[in-house]
């Protein structure tokens, strides 16, 4: 390398970079016979593979069981040459007779031989170290002991053939030769490309005639930090038999809260599927065409990358510009853009921050919908994170930590949020800011709040013993729960049961788990009856044990929503209880240790620790209505004595006139 008049040599290395980064450049012929291919070496030393092509296939097909190939013999074999097909890494070579009859070659491979051992075995093997699939490399042996790789020509397309439950893909590798892999049955594009306006079209088939029911997008990992939402999404997909063919549109997805965009992060794309008599699982889908270029919006990229065997992954980024993403790119913001923006004259406006950019709901949502009732003339503004947040028309969403969001807390004369505001947030004189969590979020930001909201005289010394707030305290009754009794309430409950996809009569109980929990959501829904449905939240990083009788509700962004679709409250995260009591529905409680019991001396519902008690408790809930019915009212008067459907017209009284 010559760099700057210095001339330097070595090899040509980087032991983090991947294999298959090199590989993707594929391999090139040099002159009639000859070929190079980059690799990559286990130490990350950069080589090129020099090889002497010989016998090259041009067709092949598959009958009763066996892979008939059939070739241009491009340099002589020698006589009586052999096809050696090794299983890679470090397998022994199976040995198949090659006929030659001048410049042309035939040979035969039995399939049966490649497939796994039989599986009647008792020994089980652990998933983690269980080979899904099992890559054989094709080469031809000399009589002189000489073995150069088989190549595939490059007109010949992917191969796929089932094979006793499996699936046999005859292809050709990046380096030019055949390879031959055994694995699970899989769905193949041999189409991708992306049509006007954001949809992605994909076209394929399958080795063998299956039915199938939709296109599944899977989320690889968390979806993001702090997005909630569970990471599979089903759409619609035609065909049967063989073949298939559906679209995404990755900016419109459809979700509880609505249709948004997928959220930042990486996508495994799948056909969800069953062959005759068989279960239904989720083929993956593996690309046999080139990969459509990378899809730009005016606020993200989704583009398309192969893992594996050619799986499809689709990546989808944030949507943050590249002169705000970052850590030096924030930096520049937080101590430049904001600083500017702060010397500009406030601006009538109102921001809203629920759940920190992540739902339209909660007290926030209650303000912001009593403002447009009345018809205000104040621009409405909502902190959105990564686009997850659906919103009514006429309220302008603010991309969290973008351009528009540092100068809407700079200059927004009204800030109403029931999330801590930034570390870097500073209040300027004739500046607003109201705060209406109910945890009083550890007294983060407090100083820089105007006023706090409480639910009434009792929650106000709790707010202030844990928040550390000194200034003026608003007790007006927190506007979340206008959206539980308030105007409307049956109208939205309506709606969000319509959403959830719930029957039109289902009688729902909602599991609120805690962290400590131990009911098993599976039995308990084997357990239910009739018209009986149970919704499951859990806390984040857990999954609900249970079978397809459990729905699963942990990703809905806006519990308060969740509690308007609910006819019974199963509660381990006691904090539930609070919102819900506001309802009058039935409580039900469950403590997965005892220290969880320090609600129990005012319980608005029986404490049940084993599902058959859940059971019969749903079974008599008349009675334990009657038992309770004085405690629920005692609790009632003593965390929500204002909730009467008003609070939120109470607190825009009192900020706005």
């Amino acid at each position: 390398m010559l760099h700057r008049g210095v001339l330097r040599r070595g090899r040509l290395t980087d032991p983090r970079a991947a294999a298959s980064i090199v590989e993707q450049a594929g391999y090139r012929a040099v002159g009639p016979d000859h070929y190079v291919a980059p690799l990559l070496g286990e130490t990350g030393v950069f080589v090129l593979r020099a090889e002497r092509e010989t016998a090259r296939v041009v067709t092949r097909e598959v009958r009763d069981g066996r892979l008939r190939l059939v070739g241009h013999v491009v340099n002589d074999l020698g006589p009586s040459p052999m096809l050696q097909v090794t299983r890679r890494p470090g397998g022994v070579p199976r040995t198949y007779p090659v006929n030659v009859d001048r410049r042309t070659f035939e040979a035969a491979v039995d399939l049966c031989d490649l497939l796994p051992a039989s599986r009647t075995t008792q020994i089980a093997v652990p998933a983690e170290v269980a080979a899904p699939e099992t890559w054989w490399e094709v080469e031809v042996r000399a009589a002189d002991g000489t073995v150069t790789p088989v190549t595939l020509a490059e007109d010949v397309p992917t191969g796929r053939y089932g094979l006793a439950g499996r699936e046999i893909v005859v292809f050709r590798d990046r380096t030019g030769g055949l390879v031959l892999r055994d694995q699970p049955v899989a769905a193949s594009a041999d189409l991708a490309e992306w049509l006007p306006g954001g949809e992605l079209l994909v076209e394929g088939g399958l080795a063998v005639p299956h039915e199938m029911s939709a296109l599944v997008v899977a989320a690889l990992g968390p979806v993001t930090r702090v997005t909630p939402r569970p990471g599979e999404w089903l759409l619609p997909i035609e065909g049967a038999g063989t073949r298939f063919r559906a679209r995404l549109t990755p900016e419109q997805v459809g979700s509880t809260a609505g249709r948004l965009p997928l959220p930042r992060g990486r996508y495994a794309l799948a056909i969800r599927a069953r062959a005759a008599g068989g279960e239904w699982t989720d083929l993956p889908l593996e690309f046999d065409t080139d990969v459509p270029a990378a899809h730009q919006t005016a606020r993200r990229t989704f583009g398309i990358a192969t893992s594996g065997p050619g799986r499809a992954v689709l990546t989808v980024s944030g949507d943050l510009t590249a002169d705000e993403r970052g850590k030096k790119a924030q930096r520049v913001l937080r101590t430049r853009t904001y600083p500017q923006m702060r010397d500009r004259p406030l601006r009538d406006a109102v921001l809203f921050d629920g759940g920190a950019g992540t739902r339209f709901g909660g007290s926030p949502r209650a303000v912001c919908e009593e403002l447009r009732r009345r018809g205000t003339d104040l621009p409405l503004l909502w902190n959105v994170r990564d686009g997850q947040v659906a919103l009514p028309g006429d309220v302008e969403p603010v991309r969290m930590l973008g351009r528009e969001h540092y100068e809407a807390l700079a200059r927004c004369r009204y800030v109403v949020t029931d999330a801590p505001l930034p570390p870097w947030f500073e209040r300027r004189p004739g500046q607003v800011v109201v705060y209406t969590g109910t945890d009083a979020a550890g007294g983060r930001g407090a100083g820089q709040w105007t006023y706090l909201v409480s639910a009434g005289p009792g929650a106000t010394a709790s707010l202030r013993r844990t928040s550390g707030f000194e200034g003026e305290v608003l007790q007006t009754g927190l506007p979340c729960d206008d959206l539980l009794t308030g105007p409307g309430a049956r109208e939205r409950a309506a709606e969000v049961r319509r959403r959830l996809g719930l029957p039109e009569r289902a009688h729902v109980l909602l599991y609120v788990a805690g962290e400590h929990d131990t009911l098993d959501a599976g039995r308990l829904a084997a357990g239910l009856t009739g018209d009986q449905v149970l919704l499951v939240r859990h806390p984040s990083g857990t999954h609900p044990s249970g079978n397809g009788a459990v729905w699963d509700v942990g990703g809905h962004p806006d519990p308060h929503e969740l509690y308007l679709a609910a006819d019974v409250l199963l509660a381990g995260d006691v904090a539930a209880v609070f919102d819900f009591v506001v309802t009058g529905r039935p409580v039900l409680l469950h403590a997965g240790r005892p220290q969880d019991l320090w609600l129990l001396p005012e319980a608005p519902g029986p404490v049940l620790r084993r599902e058959a008690e859940v059971l019969d408790a749903l079974a008599h809930l008349d009675e334990a209505e009657d038992k309770h019915r004085d405690a629920y009212a005692a609790f009632l008067t003593r965390y929500r004595p204002m909730a009467d459907g008003q609070a939120a017209r109470r607190l825009v009284d009192a900020l706005f006139g």
